[in-house]
């Protein structure tokens, strides 16, 4: 229902420490800060790269952004509710020191199919997947070094591999939720109905044996 009305199923855990730190912010500057998700800030151009994408960034697409100027006080402040929480999938990206780099993405990588109006998410993406070149095939991904194909091989460290499905079963990458989003989530419930009835089949089964069983008892 949450998908319905625009809103990505985050964490619940995530969702309440994104809140807070703004809620601790506010109370600090006396003003609203904003906080952003690495995920809400970029969309995917040609959505075809979106399971790569959404694999290769893997916990990294949950990253906080907070305006510079506030980045040491708000990391006193997020690191107290990770621990609140016992959540360590995000962090702080320090989008200064990656703009002041000026990271330059080689061309074929990744990073040409990220759109993003924010320059700090921009400079993220050029330093995670800049490097990341867009292969046609496991051959092309061999040769490139660090190649990544639109089935999700990833050649890194002199190793092919297939990314986990888990990372981009479920899609939170976009300035807006989108249909596949909702999609995914419909078909994850789905899935959770049909293991549900399973149960109930087997605890009624198990029922009527311990039925059968008191009757021939007696």
């Amino acid at each position: 229902d949450s998908m319905q009305k625009g809103v990505k199923p985050y964490d619940s855990s995530l969702a309440n420490i994104k809140r807070e730190l703004e809620h601790e912010l506010y109370k600090k500057y006396n003003k609203e800060i904003e906080v952003n998700i690495f995920a809400d800030l970029i969309d995917i151009d040609d959505k075809s790269w979106s399971n790569a994408i959404e694999a290769i960034m893997h916990n990294q697409k949950f990253n906080l952004f907070v305006e510079p100027k506030y980045y040491i006080d708000a990391y006193k402040i997020l690191r107290t509710l990770l621990e609140k929480y016992r959540y360590f999938g995000t962090a702080l990206v320090d989008q200064e020191k990656i703009i002041e780099r000026d990271i330059k993405p080689e061309v074929g990588s990744l990073s040409e199919e990220i759109l993003t109006s924010h320059i700090g998410a921009r400079a993220y993406t050029n330093y995670l997947i800049g490097r990341v070149k867009k292969c046609a095939n496991v051959e092309q991904a061999r040769e490139s070094g660090n190649g990544v194909t639109k089935e999700c091989d990833l050649y890194r460290n002199f190793t092919l591999a297939k990314m986990n499905p888990r990372l981009y079963a479920t899609s939170y990458i976009g300035t807006n939720i989108g249909a596949k989003q909702i999609q995914d989530k419909k078909s994850e419930i789905v899935e959770l109905n049909t293991v549900i009835l399973k149960f109930k089949e087997i605890y009624n089964l198990i029922n009527s044996i311990n039925s059968l069983e008191v009757i021939n008892s007696n």
